[in-house]
């Protein structure tokens, strides 16, 4: 039952911060076939939580001794592996993100994954 709650706490955390890297990061930009904004960011988030949370992990296991080898360089192959894939699992629900220029990429990972860090450490007394 706590796996269940610290998940959907997962799944909270990241459709906010996927609305706050969407809204704000110039060259991002959803489209969805979900009537609701919201519904369309806790669609997104529960695509995104389950690729990272059940593959992420799969696939960390799985590279370490080339991430080993690589002294950590590996890591970024798989980093982008599992956003490859967050992208094909979000396009299969219906959600798709659009990505104008690199930097925007870059740009928004980095708020996704700070805001992400964030509210994880605000989130922090209600997981087990």
């Amino acid at each position: 039952m706590r796996f269940l709650w610290n998940f959907a706490l997962q799944v909270i955390v990241t459709a906010i911060a996927l609305y706050i890297a969407l809204t704000y990061v110039p060259g991002l930009s959803l489209r969805s076939s979900y009537g609701e904004p919201w519904q369309t960011y806790v669609v997104a988030a529960l695509a995104w939580s389950l690729v990272q949370s059940v593959l992420g992990p799969l696939l960390r296991t799985l590279g370490l001794p080339f991430t080993i080898l690589s002294l950590g360089l590996f890591s970024v192959i798989i980093n982008a592996l599992l956003l490859f894939l967050s992208l094909v699992a979000l396009q299969m629900v219906g959600v798709g993100i659009s990505i104008q220029t690199w930097a925007s990429a870059i740009l928004g990972l980095a708020v996704l994954s700070a805001v992400t860090w964030v509210l994880s450490i605000i989130t922090r007394p209600l997981r087990a």
